[in-house]
């Protein structure tokens, strides 16, 4: 029943829905998997909650990845550690 309700939410939205909870996520439904963040191969799409839920050990690294993309934008180095 919640697959189908998954599906019907994709057939009319233009953004992936979350494969745990069923939210729409901000994952356009065009974007290619290698391209999407939270993307879990076999299963599909998540949100970021179901995300930091189903893998907390990749949380540490992805935040650190989004914060030193983010301010390298700008030019600023961040020297951060994992712990």
């Amino acid at each position: 029943m919640v697959n189908r309700l998954i599906k019907a939410i994709q057939a009319e939205s233009e953004f992936e829905a979350c494969v745990r909870c069923g939210e729409p996520t901000d994952v356009r439904r065009d974007t290619p998997v290698d391209m999407r963040m939270h993307y879990v191969e076999g299963a599909g799409q998540s949100c970021p909650e179901c995300y930091g839920k189903a893998y907390p050990e990749n949380r540490k690294r992805r935040e650190k990845t989004e914060l030193t993309m983010y301010f390298g934008e700008m030019g600023i180095s961040l020297d951060v550690s994992l712990n």
